[in-house]
């Protein structure tokens, strides 16, 4: 099954949507619509943390129907925690860049569901 460049549209669409909704705007987005040479994926993302960079995909062969925001809202999650799986790979990571890299998170979830509000 081929994915449609209408569906391609509506995945840029809903991951720029997430990022915005993440509030993860410090990042530059690059969307191809072609196969990323995993295997078993209907979609994919890869980054580079430090330049702030990430690249989606969506598969232009899939194996069955998908749904394309959730596909979308799952690779943002993975962006969203970029930063900790980074860590995780690097053999000298403390606790506390852990523990750091986690609030980050944490932080980001607060401003996503709890507004500002006036009272104290």
């Amino acid at each position: 099954m081929k994915t449609t460049k209408e569906q391609f549209h509506l995945f840029q669409d809903s991951v720029e949507k997430n990022i915005k909704k993440f509030g993860l705007l410090g990042w530059e987005s690059y969307f191809d619509h072609e196969n990323s040479g995993m295997e078993d994926a209907n979609s994919a993302i890869a980054w580079d943390l430090e330049g702030r960079t990430a690249t989606f995909w969506l598969h232009t062969d899939i194996d069955e129907p998908i749904d394309i925001r959730k596909e979308a809202f799952h690779l943002v999650c993975h962006l969203l925690f970029g930063g900790l799986t980074a860590l995780m790979e690097e053999p000298h990571t403390s606790a506390q860049e852990v523990e750091e890299e986690i609030h980050a998170v944490i932080r980001t979830f607060e401003n996503l569901l709890y507004k500002p509000t006036s009272n104290p």
